[in-house]
């Protein structure tokens, strides 16, 4: 977790198809899951 975001802590998300190299906060991966692969 602290190659990819600089940090210790989790969650982190990374998808590597479209470019997320490391996003920390929760509420931001919530956010991108739901634009990117909600329906």
């Amino acid at each position: 977790v602290e190659e990819v975001s600089g940090q210790t802590g989790v969650p982190v998300l990374v998808d590597n198809d479209n470019g997320v190299d490391g996003m920390p906060e929760s509420d931001d991966i919530v956010a991108y899951l739901e634009e990117t692969y909600g329906s």
